[in-house]
């Protein structure tokens, strides 16, 4: 879910049409649980996909980085979300 979550916003600010919001529209079942994501992940990913498009970035050094900050202060554990209410308008505003 969070690969696709963050293809559907790299594009969708690109202007781009893909197949990501319907994918991610399925996970909106009312009373389904959610996969476990990380929201900070998904943001975090989608700007670094963004700055390396834009020539901005070096990818792999800024990649390196990025996990030896994310290992230093804990990794960002995932846990599974169950969509309710509070959650699924976050959701639904990127689908």
């Amino acid at each position: 879910m969070e690969a696709e979550a963050i293809a559907y916003l790299v594009a969708s600010r690109r202007k781009l049409t893909t197949a990501s919001q319907k994918y991610l529209s399925g996970y909106l079942q009312s009373g389904t649980a959610l996969p476990p994501f990380s929201m900070e992940h998904i943001l975090t990913a989608a700007h670094v996909v963004e700055e390396m498009a834009s020539g901005r970035l070096p990818a792999r050094e800024k990649a390196r980085k990025q996990r030896e900050r994310d290992r230093a202060q804990g990794g960002g554990e995932k846990q599974a979300v169950t969509a309710r209410p509070i959650v699924a308008p976050v959701i639904t505003a990127m689908v």
